[in-house]
């Protein structure tokens, strides 16, 4: 990010009255998503610096005195079903069904008249 960049970022973000903020970016000529932009930048940049900085110290560090990684054991997974021998498909009889809905009777009488 350039001098200029970080310089409106920061006077933008010193502004707390959000209409003075909209009228900061309506005069300089900028949006809402590019000071967005800039911000992701500027974390980005920071991330990017503080693992440097932390891969220059433990490199630093790690040359005076060397450390081995202890080799771990990786652990067995446990099985997610229990290991049995199957010849067929298992019963379905354990899942609870709703119980069948009766059906009413209906009865219809018509009655015709003839003359």
């Amino acid at each position: 990010m350039s001098e200029e960049e970080i310089h409106l970022l920061s006077t933008y973000e010193s502004i707390q009255d959000p209409q003075l903020r909209s009228d900061f970016l309506d005069a300089i000529g900028t949006t809402r998503p590019r000071i967005e932009h800039l911000r992701r930048l500027r974390d980005a940049e920071a991330a990017r610096n503080a693992a440097k900085d932390a891969q220059e110290s433990e490199s630093n560090g790690s040359s005076t005195h060397e450390r081995r990684r202890q080799s771990r054991r990786r652990l067995r997974r446990t099985p997610r079903h229990s290991e049995v021998n199957v010849t067929r498909p298992p019963n379905k009889g354990d899942i609870r069904r709703m119980p069948p809905r009766r059906r009413r009777r209906i009865v219809l009488v018509i009655i015709i008249e003839l003359d």
